[in-house]
């Protein structure tokens, strides 16, 4: 049974650790709360946080002001809070309102579904930003999430959505285009039309019990609010988020890709991680981790010159040990953190950090950036890189039988939101052999090794072979948490995520072994960890992982 909410005063005024904790039980339980109950677990803007009088109301100008602490005040090790300001404006429902037609440019007029949501941070913008001055929300997505209970009522609000954006959207067929992928339907506008402020929309394809189901497994805290285009809705993690200006960390950090958290660091959030205790050879607290491996990046980097003109090459000498992600221990966190404060200041060099801290499993992955690229430029590139690996024999295109088979990098464009619901989408995979035999005896998937394709050996003594995952229409919609399908997709989802991620690597030369696909494929996995889990044994996994000498670790909280 879901604990109860926290109550709003503590949320906005107590630096209580207790708090705090509080906030992720109840998160943890928010995922399962039902359909009929879940509004009493989250904070509706108007009747909740406005009517409460906890917070000044500037009715003029349609917003509560919000006073923050600086960061010694709350008990852990702040980081990423050089853009995290003492003072913040939440919009009250009105405000909210007009400003969200400014960012979406009214093209919703006339929606209404009870079982579509928006969130994400489009919404945080409007919550808390004026779009017309919001420079880092510039790019910001809409993002629409589902709460329906069946694939085809899910089809018939995707139908809704095609259909409003037609009548709002003078010319959408010209100037808008529709891709699919393992994630998302896309709505992408041309040039033009994001000069004249449209932005791209997605319907992310998956089924969803609640609103909260959706937000709880949000990876940062400040996103976790949502609107149904008649109120906004605000979880105590969010809430929580406002007041301090910081996600609060747990377990959950080892899934978030480096990119987001810096992206949100500009955006006023940083992060608050406890100060634990860590045993091992020598006894540490976080805090003394995060200021012994920042001496160390500043060390190597004396010449700061280096990280001015050549920020890529920076990255060759500071780069993260645990496979390539930043966030998959405290020690590469911590080099990061430092990289960013070397760079912080210079608008250029912190977005390039923004974009080279990607990693290869990010809540959307690879797809969430569809390039239009010709598609035998595609197919001849990634048969070669395939060739390259050794999967198949090196061959011209026009010698391969089922020349498509290796065309299906897992996102395709369609005419319309409807055909793209409709049509089978084949994705390439890469996975451990013997895995498909399993998923597919024991889950139905539908995995085939794909023709005339080879079974190779990577540098971690694993043997991969090349598969292609057929996404039905049936399929396309990610089961809700609840199933026990759901963890298959999700793997799958990665697994396709990771060879994307390798095909990109192998066009710029990289090569087979180095990759190390097993061990990647393996920590990718491990370190899959939904907000919703709160074990301590996976935080302290993640602050022993950075280890350089062996030792092991526990921690004390």
């Amino acid at each position: 049974m879901p604990i109860l909410r926290p109550d709003l005063v503590s949320l906005l005024s107590s630096t209580d650790l207790n708090v705090a904790r509080r906030v992720t039980l109840h998160n943890a339980c928010l995922a399962s709360v039902s359909p009929d109950g879940w509004r009493a677990h989250v904070f509706d803007l108007t009747a909740d946080v406005v009517q409460s009088g906890l917070l000044q109301h500037d009715r003029d100008a349609g917003t509560l002001r919000i006073r923050r602490l600086p960061p010694a005040a709350f008990p852990g090790h702040a980081v990423l809070h050089q853009d995290r300001p003492l003072d913040v404006q939440l919009a009250d429902l009105d405000k909210f309102k007009s400003r969200f037609d400014l960012m979406s440019n009214r093209v919703f007029r006339g929606l209404n579904s009870r079982e579509i949501f928006f969130s994400g941070g489009s919404v945080l913008a409007c919550l808390t930003t004026d779009p017309s001055r919001a420079t880092n929300y510039v790019r910001s997505d809409i993002d629409i999430f589902l709460t329906t209970r069946t694939t085809k009522a899910a089809r018939a609000v995707v139908a809704q959505i095609e259909s409003v954006l037609h009548k709002n959207i003078p010319g959408f067929d010209h100037h808008f285009r529709v891709f699919r992928s393992p994630d998302v339907i896309t709505f992408v506008p041309s040039d033009q039309a994001r000069a004249e402020g449209y932005r791209k929309i997605q319907v992310i394809t998956a089924l969803h019990r609640t609103p909260c189901d959706i937000v709880a497994n949000f990876d940062l805290d400040p996103v976790c609010v949502f609107y149904d285009l008649q109120r906004v809705f605000i979880t105590p993690r969010a809430m929580r988020a406002f007041w301090t200006g910081f996600t609060t960390v747990t377990a959950a950090i080892r899934s978030v890709s480096g990119s987001r958290i810096l992206k949100y660091a500009q955006r006023g959030y940083g992060l608050l991680l406890p100060n634990t205790l860590i045993r091992g050879c020598h006894d540490f607290t976080l805090s003394e981790l995060f200021a012994k491996e920042r001496s160390k990046v500043f060390l190597r980097l004396m010449d700061r010159n280096l990280v001015y003109t050549d920020l890529s090459g920076t990255l060759a000498i500071i780069k993260p040990a645990r496979f390539g992600e930043w966030t998959h221990s405290a020690t590469d966190l911590a080099h990061l953190v430092a990289l960013w404060e070397i760079v912080h200041g210079h608008p250029n060099l912190q977005s390039e950090l923004i974009y080279l801290a990607q990693g290869a499993a990010g809540l959307y992955g690879l797809y969430n950036e569809p390039q239009v690229l010709n598609i035998h430029f595609n197919v001849a590139r990634h048969i070669e890189a395939f060739a390259n690996f050794g999967f198949i024999e090196p061959q011209p295109v026009e010698h391969i039988p089922n020349v498509e088979e290796y065309a299906a990098i897992g996102i395709r464009e369609f005419r319309t939101a409807q055909e793209a619901c409709l049509a089978s989408v084949p994705i390439t995979v890469i996975l451990p052999v013997g895995l498909r035999f399993r998923l597919v005896r024991d889950f139905h998937v539908a995995l085939a090794a794909k023709p005339y394709s080879d079974v190779i050996v990577c540098s971690d003594h694993i043997r991969f072979e090349l598969c292609t995952w057929d996404l039905s229409p049936a399929d396309m919609w990610a089961p809700p948490t609840h199933r026990s399908v759901a963890p298959v997709h999700r793997l799958l989802k990665r697994a396709a995520n990771l060879a994307s991620w390798a095909l990109h690597k192998a066009h710029f030369g990289a090569l087979w072994g180095p990759l190390h696909l097993g061990a990647k494929f393996h920590a990718t996995l491990d370190n899959n960890v939904d907000a919703t889990y709160t074990a301590e044994a996976h935080f302290v996994a993640w602050l022993s992982a950075g280890e350089r000498d062996g030792c092991h670790c526990t921690a004390k909280f």
